[in-house]
C-alpha cells in the first residue's frame, strides 16, 4: 500500500489520490455498468404481456388469433419494452386493437372483451311452412305456418329446415360478417283425390324411395304431396292388395281410383253335401255361392266320403255369376271300370258295355267309360251282324253292320259284311224304302189336310162371332134374319166385287164402307135411301179355305130418317117420324107392306152378291 508522504505539499497530495482513486472509479463504474446489465436482462426475460381474449359464447382459446407489431402473438409471450400495438382477431368476432406501453415485468391486460361478429340470415318459405327450424351454435328459432325469416344472427353454420306436412327439407348455410346469407324454399305441391270401390279399403302411400308417406283408410284426399314421379300406392282389402305408381303433378287436384273387382263363384255337385276345399281350407258345403273372388283361375277341389275328391279350375270373370257344377264319381265306378275291362278281354261284349255304362252313372262324361263302351258296343254290334249272317238272316245281318258302322264307319270289317249281305236284300230294302216314302208322303199330306181343316173350322167360327159383334151396333138388329152364301172365288175378288156391286146400283148404295179386317176377313156396310126411310145391309166375307168363301149378311129396314150426328158424334139428331093408326086394319095392311119391303131388300142385296160372285 502507497502511503502519500505527509510533508509532502497539498496539491501533491491530490494528484496523489487522483491517480489512486481514478482506476478504483473506472473499476467502481464498470461493475455498475455490468450489474446495470445483468439486472435489464434479468428484468427484461421476465417482461410480458398477459391477456385472454374472449368473444360472447365462444371459448377463449384457440379460436382467438393475437399479433404484436405485426407478428404473431400469445398471450405470456416476452416482449421488449416500449410501445406496442397489440391486434386480436377472431373467427367469429370483430377485431380488436390495442395500444399499450410495457416495461419491466409483467403485463397484465386481463380479459379482454371482443364484439361478436354478425350478418344476416334471410330465408323465405313458399307456400308457407308448417314449420321453419334455425338451429346454429349460438342461435336457435323454431317458427310455424310461417313464410320466412329476414333478422341479423351471430356468424356461424346454421341448418335451415323447413317442414311440410308430406315434404321435409334441410340446408347448411354459412353466414358472414357484415353479409347477408339467403335461401329459398318453393317446392311445388299438388292435392291427391283416392276414390274406393267399396268403403272398407285401407292404404299405405309411399314415396318413390319406399318411405310411408300417409297411411288410412279410403276415400281420402291429400293435400300437400310434393310434385314427383313414382308415388306408391298399396291398397288392402281383406285378403286382397292392388299396387299402384302414379306421379302427383304440383298445382293440380289429382285423382286416382282403386277399385277391387270380383267374379261371384257358384259351386255345386250331384250328390249336394260336398266340402269345398281350396289351398287347404274348408269354405263351405255345395251347392256354395262365394260372392267375391279374385279374377282369374280359381283352383279348388271338392271332398265326400266314398267320392273321388275332383279337383276343378275355374275361369273367374269379374261381374258376372261363374258357375261349375260336376258329379262327384263314386268308388263304383273304379269297381265297374275293372269289370267292363276284363269283360271286354274275354270277348264279353255285351256285359263290357253295361259295366261301361254302369261306370258312366257313376261319373257321367268319362273319357275312358265312354270310349271303352264305344268300343264294347260296336264290337257286340259286330258279332251278332256276323252271327245273323252265318244264319243266313241276312236283313238282321246288315242291320247290325249298318249300327256298327254308324259307331265306327271306318270298320273295314263291316264295310263287307254290309257290302255282301246288300247283295242280297236289295230288292227287299229297295221295296221297303219305297214304302215307307208312300206312307211318309200319305202322312204329310194327311197333316197338312189336318192343319188346312183346323184353319178352315177356325176360320168358319170366326165368322159368326165377328158378324154378332157388327150386328150389335145396328138398330132393332134382332128383329131381322141373317143370310149366308159361298162361292169359290178368292175373298179378295169377293170383297172388290161386292163392293162395286153396291156403288153401281141404282138407286145406288152410299156411304159404302169397306173394312179389312184381317187379310181373309172383310166387313162391308152400306146404306141405300127408300122413300124417307132408308136401307142398311151388313155383309162380312172370310177365306175359310183355299177355294171356298163364306159370306153372311143381312139387310136393316127403317121407316124413318137416318140419325144426324153433329160436332163429331157429340150430338145426335133423331129425326124419326112414327105414323101410327087406330085403324086395326091399317096396320096390319102397313105391317103387312113393310114385310114385303123387308124381303125385296134381301132379295135385291142377295141378287147383287151372287151376281159379283158370279153364281
Amino acid at each position: 500500500m502507497v502511503t502519500p508522504p505527509t510533508s509532502a505539499p497539498l496539491e501533491s497530495r491530490l494528484d496523489y489520490w487522483r491517480r489512486v482513486l481514478r482506476p478504483l472509479s473506472w473499476w467502481l463504474l464498470l461493475v455498475l455498468v455490468l450489474y446495470g446489465i445483468r439486472l435489464h436482462q434479468r428484468l427484461s426475460a421476465q417482461t410480458n404481456v398477459q391477456f385472454t381474449a374472449s368473444v360472447p359464447g365462444q371459448p377463449a382459446y384457440p379460436e382467438a388469433d393475437a399479433q404484436l407489431d405485426g407478428q404473431p402473438f400469445s398471450s405470456g409471450q416476452r416482449v421488449r419494452i416500449g410501445w406496442h400495438q397489440l391486434v386480436l382477431t377472431h373467427p367469429k368476432g370483430n377485431p380488436r386493437i390495442l395500444n399499450l406501453f410495457v416495461w419491466y415485468g409483467q403485463r397484465n391486460l386481463g380479459k379482454i372483451a371482443m364484439e361478436r361478429a354478425k350478418g344476416t340470415l334471410a330465408i323465405s318459405a313458399a307456400p308457407v311452412a308448417q314449420w321453419l327450424m334455425i338451429r346454429g351454435p349460438e342461435f336457435s328459432i323454431t317458427l310455424t305456418n310461417s313464410g320466412g325469416f329476414n333478422s341479423p344472427v351471430p356468424t356461424d353454420r346454421y341448418v335451415v329446415e323447413a317442414t311440410y306436412p308430406y315434404w321435409k327439407n334441410s340446408e347448411t348455410i354459412t353466414v358472414s360478417a357484415d353479409a347477408t346469407a339467403t335461401h329459398s324454399f318453393a317446392p311445388r305441391f299438388g292435392t291427391l283425390t283416392i276414390a274406393a270401390s267399396h268403403p272398407d279399403i285401407s292404404f299405405q302411400l309411399c314415396r318413390s324411395d319406399g318411405t310411408s308417406v300417409e297411411t288410412g283408410r279410403l276415400p281420402v284426399t291429400l293435400a300437400g304431396l310434393p310434385e314427383g314421379n313414382g308415388y306408391q300406392l298399396r291398397a288392402l282389402r281383406k285378403e286382397d292388395r292392388q299396387d299402384s305408381v302414379f306421379a302427383v303433378k304440383g298445382g293440380l287436384t289429382n285423382t286416382l281410383k282403386v277399385e277391387f273387382v270380383y267374379g261371384v263363384v257358384s259351386i255345386a255337385s250331384e250328390p249336394a253335401g260336398a266340402t269345398v276345399l281350396k289351398d287347404g281350407s274348408e269354405l263351405g258345403l255345395t251347392p256354395l255361392t262365394l260372392p267375391e273372388v279374385n279374377p282369374g283361375a280359381f283352383e279348388f277341389s271338392l271332398f265326400m266320403d266314398e267320392y273321388e275328391t275332383a279337383t276343378a279350375t275355374l275361369a273367374v270373370t269379374a261381374n258376372q255369376t261363374n258357375t261349375y257344377r260336376t258329379n262327384l264319381i263314386s268308388q263304383y265306378f273304379t269297381r265297374a271300370m275293372a269289370a267292363a275291362r276284363q269283360y271286354y278281354a274275354n270277348t264279353d261284349y255285351d256285359r263290357a258295355a253295361e259295366a261301361a255304362a254302369e261306370a258312366l252313372k257313376h261319373k257321367s262324361g268319362d273319357g275312358e267309360a265312354t270310349s271303352l263302351l264305344h268300343e264294347a258296343t260296336v264290337m257286340g254290334h259286330l258279332a251278332r251282324a256276323e252271327a245273323w249272317a252265318a244264319r243266313g238272316d241276312f236283313t238282321n245281318a246288315i242291320t247290325e253292320a249298318n249300327l256298327t258302322l254308324t259307331l265306327a264307319p271306318d270298320n273295314t270289317r263291316a264295310k263287307q259284311l254290309v257290302a255282301d249281305c246288300t247283295n242280297r236284300e236289295q230288292q227287299r230294302l229297295e221295296a221297303i224304302r219305297k214304302h215307307e216314302a208312300e206312307m211318309a208322303e200319305q202322312a204329310r199330306q194327311r197333316r197338312a189336310r189336318e192343319l188346312a181343316e183346323q184353319q178352315a173350322q177356325k176360320r168358319m167360327q170366326e165368322l159368326p162371332e165377328a158378324f154378332d159383334v157388327a150386328n150389335r151396333l145396328c138398330e132393332n138388329a134382332s128383329q131381322f134374319s141373317s143370310h149366308q152364301l159361298g162361292t169359290s172365288n178368292s175373298v179378295t175378288t169377293v170383297g172388290n166385287a161386292i163392293n162395286r156391286a153396291l156403288s153401281d146400283q141404282q138407286p145406288p148404295f152410299q156411304n159404302v164402307r169397306m173394312n179389312w179386317i184381317y187379310p181373309h176377313l172383310f166387313m162391308l156396310e152400306a146404306r141405300q135411301r127408300v122413300g124417307i126411310g132408308y136401307r142398311d145391309c151388313l155383309i162380312l166375307g172370310s177365306q175359310v179355305r183355299d177355294n171356298e168363301v163364306q159370306i153372311r149378311y143381312k139387310v136393316f129396314e127403317y121407316e124413318h130418317p137416318p140419325d144426324v150426328k153433329l160436332l163429331g158424334g157429340l150430338l145426335q139428331l133423331s129425326t124419326a117420324i112414327n105414323i101410327t093408326s087406330q085403324d086395326p086394319q091399317v096396320a096390319a095392311a102397313n105391317a103387312q107392306k113393310f114385310q114385303q119391303r123387308i124381303k125385296e131388300g134381301v132379295n135385291l142385296v142377295t141378287a147383287l152378291i151372287q151376281r159379283a160372285t158370279g153364281q
